[in-house]
């Protein structure tokens, strides 16, 4: 069997062009990480710590859970509720006004509603809208009708 001329230029241009492919392409694809070109987008600054706030859920009949955690700049009310659900393993659901609805099985409804107070005074605003400080006591009361 006898290769012709043309057909053995053709296998060596198909096997140049195999090398430079392989040669080329990661070349092309090789990105540079905008997180290491510090050019790219400025440093995430940590939220700062403003001090601390407890949060404790009254589920009545002398059931409470207290937590007490830091608290950050622009902190809310809301943020402080995620946190001490988070760390007391609680569920917790908002309305569509952005208030209390239910903590794990104790609902709005018939039997009771959840209530929210800020160093003793209720919240009638969303919690999201309610910024707290350092020393200042949340209580999310379940109270009977």
């Amino acid at each position: 069997m006898k290769i012709a001329k043309s057909e053995y230029v053709l296998m060596i241009a198909a096997v140049l062009l195999l090398i430079i492919i392989g040669f080329a392409v990661p070349r092309f694809y090789t990105a540079k990480s905008p997180v290491s070109d510090q050019t790219a987008r400025p440093a995430v600054q940590p939220p700062k710590i403003i001090g601390q706030a407890t949060v404790t859920f009254d589920f009545g009949k002398k059931n409470q859970r207290a937590f007490t955690g830091d608290i950050f700049d622009n902190g809310t009310v809301l943020a402080a509720l995620d946190y001490a659900a988070q760390a007391g393993n609680l569920s917790y659901k908002l309305d569509e006004q952005g208030k209390l609805a239910a903590v794990g099985d104790f609902k709005n409804g018939a039997s009771g509603r959840w209530h929210i107070y800020l160093n003793g005074t209720e919240l009638t605003k969303p919690l999201s809208g309610v910024e707290i400080k350092s020393g200042d006591e949340i209580s999310a009361k379940y109270e009977s009708r």
